[in-house]
Order: structure tokens, then C-alpha cells, then sequence
């Protein structure tokens, strides 16, 4: 019974990482250029777990789990 049990378990985690590796997202369409508005700033500088960013008047940084400007 123990082997009966034993051989279905490894069978049912086989089948789910067969049926989980199969699912692949399309980063074909993600286009390779920078948006201003929608994506993570490249001139981020984290200096001692302080993260900073400049903006139009001023500079972001977060500081725990706060954003300060």
C-alpha cells in the first residue's frame, strides 16, 4: 500500500512539473525601448539601503517602507 501510495505521488509531481514547465509568456511582443512614464528609472542610485531618484523639482528616495521627496 506505502509503495502503491509512493509510486502515485511521484507520478502526480511528475505530471505537474511537465504541465508547469509547458507555460511559457510571450516576451516576444515586449518592446526594447525605454518609457519615461510606465517603466523603472535607470539613473535609480541606492547608496546604503537609501534609494534615490531625481525628478522635475527635487529627488525620490525610499527609506524603509516610506517614499519621501
Amino acid at each position: 500500500m506505502k509503495r502503491a501510495r509512493r509510486i502515485f505521488s511521484l507520478f502526480l509531481c511528475f505530471s505537474l512539473m511537465f504541465t508547469f514547465s509547458g507555460c511559457k509568456p510571450n516576451y516576444d511582443s515586449l518592446p526594447d525601448s525605454y518609457n519615461n512614464k510606465t517603466d523603472y528609472p535607470y539613473s535609480f542610485i541606492s547608496t546604503n539601503e537609501v534609494a534615490i531618484t531625481p525628478a522635475e523639482n527635487g529627488y525620490y528616495y525610499v527609506e524603509g517602507n516610506f517614499l519621501f521627496f
